[in-house]
């Protein structure tokens, strides 16, 4: 080969490598934002933990526990989005669901709230659930964070437990209900019934 025929394949092989690490910048240049801008916003039907009497008001009244999902709407980390949205659409229909962040929102739950999220069993990543019923007086269940399987298994059973808390509270309003409706007893006042 000749000199001349050696230096223009090799500013071949030059422009060639430099394609390849243009293409390698501009895949990394599209990456960065995705991570950089990572987060999720929360669906308009979640409460906050600043409207969280109002959330009490809304289980109340529709017979609902309440979800209390403690999680960073501004993380950067995709398995934690995925696994906070995945909480939240699936304790949404049997729940009233409250946001609350971990930064500022944790020492404004209320105290039974706050020792279910610090109990072993909550673990220790974010995001994590603690249900209770509407009047904040018992704590339902605890779903903590935990890889796509394992956090399916964990909803499957809260959802359970919701759904059986939430049996024994209708039943218990419908006997309640019952006795409330039961005759009185005749008085002198008050005709007899017919035999």
């Amino acid at each position: 080969m000749h000199a001349e025929e050696q230096h223009v394949l090799s500013q071949a092989r030059g422009n060639h490598r430099m394609r390849k690490m243009s293409f390698v910048l501009v895949a990394v240049g599209l990456l960065v934002p995705g991570i950089v801008w990572a987060g999720f916003d929360l669906p308009k039907k979640v409460y906050k933990a600043s409207q969280f009497e109002q959330a009490k008001t809304a289980a109340a009244a529709a017979g609902k526990p309440i979800s209390i999902i403690l999680t960073d709407t501004a993380t950067d980390c995709p398995l934690a989005t995925n696994a906070s949205l995945t909480m939240i659409d699936s304790l949404d229909r049997k729940t009233v669901v409250v946001y609350a962040s971990p930064q500022g929102d944790f020492g404004k739950l209320p105290p039974l709230v706050q020792e279910a999220f610090n109990k072993r069993e909550a673990g220790t990543y974010i995001p994590k659930t603690v249900v209770v019923d509407a009047d904040v007086s018992k704590v339902i269940c605890i779903v903590p964070y935990g890889e796509p399987m394992a956090l399916k298994e964990s909803l499957s059973k809260a959802r359970k437990a919701i759904l059986k808390t939430t049996a024994a509270s209708s039943s218990k309003g419908r006997s309640r209900s019952s006795s409330g409706t039961a005759k009185k007893p005749a008085t002198e006042t008050d005709p007899a019934p017919a035999p």
